[in-house]
């Protein structure tokens, strides 16, 4: 492993400026392999649609337009009405109560995203399936363009104004995101440190015990060490914390799953007889995002949909 104390002000958390290779990719993600390419063969196409069968969001998706059928009234704000909302959710989640969240069931999403892709449309009172959808056939797993309605929900996600790392304005899923989501479709996933939330280090040991995460990470190499302390930049630990809050926020969207694996902390005898004399009293843990495959897609159209824009404006 490699240190840094090189301060690069207008690119907090990167590598220092002689890696040229790596400068575009933060240093917490290491040299994980980021795949952008989805299978093209049968055998691979049919795996990523088994994939997404179970996928929380198209699951949500898929029942929301099945549930509108021909059509539905709604209410003066377009919305859907409280009592359809339930039954749709008694239908999705058999024996979930009727008055849990309809926002964190995703239904509301699911319906925002529905509307705005032009997959249903708003009219005297209802809201009926669009004329011209983008893929016909929607979200039905034997539908032939299933994959690139797949897709496309999962690229409206990272554009939507609640994702992404940056606090209040726009918060939509940046490069450094899309960079961590390609990591999350290899077959490993994405391991990211163990890390305060809000990327603050108060006591000596809460940086040991990341210094000690980062050590053990499979791909990290290169960490941004204040030589005048010993830590980890604290620019550097912002800018892990601010991926980490975007990356935490896709889970209740349905596009990616989260795993955490402990670590078994020594016993007071192991830790005092190697020279400590507190040992630690929180469990350690090693956060894993996955993403389905499609993902790869979807970070394409994105940054497609950037690079267009950013060339209207030139």
């Amino acid at each position: 492993m490699t240190i840094h104390d090189d301060m690069i002000l207008s690119s907090p958390g990167r590598f220092a400026p002689d890696l040229a290779e790596r400068q575009d990719r933060p240093w917490f993600l290491g040299e994980a392999p980021a795949p952008t390419e989805e299978p093209s063969d049968e055998q691979g196409r049919a795996a990523m649609r088994a994939e997404l069968v179970t996928n929380p969001l198209i699951r949500v998706l898929a029942s929301l337009l099945e549930f509108i059928g021909e059509g539905r009234r709604v209410t003066k704000q377009g919305r859907l009405f409280a009592v359809d909302r339930r039954e749709l959710i008694a239908q999705i989640w058999p024996g979930r109560n009727r008055d849990y969240d309809p926002d964190a069931c995703g239904v509301e999403n699911a319906w925002t995203l529905l509307l705005s892709n032009g997959w249903l449309a708003l009219a005297d009172g209802q809201v009926r399936p669009a004329e011209a959808p983008p893929f016909p056939g929607g979200f039905d797993a034997d539908a032939e363009h299933y994959l690139e309605a797949c897709r496309l929900a999962f690229a409206s996600v990272l554009e939507t104004d609640d994702v992404g790392p940056y606090g209040w304005g726009a918060r939509y899923a940046d490069d450094d995101v899309l960079e961590a989501l390609l990591i999350a479709t290899s077959p490993t996933g994405l391991t990211l440190p163990d890390h305060p939330v809000d990327g603050t280090i108060v006591h000596c040991r809460e940086m040991v015990r990341l210094l000690v995460d980062v050590v053990r990470h499979p791909w990290i190499r290169d960490v941004p060490i204040n030589r005048s302390t010993g830590h980890i930049e604290s620019a550097a630990l912002r800018h892990l914390a601010r991926c980490g809050e975007a990356l935490w926020s896709l889970p209740r969207r349905g596009v990616v799953a989260v795993e955490e694996e402990p670590h078994e902390l020594p016993t007071y005898e192991q830790y005092s007889g190697a020279g400590y004399v507190d040992p630690p009293t929180e469990r350690d843990h090693t956060t894993r995002f996955l993403a389905p495959v499609v993902m790869r897609g979807a970070v394409a159209l994105v940054r497609e949909r950037r690079r267009a824009l950013d060339a209207g404006y030139m």
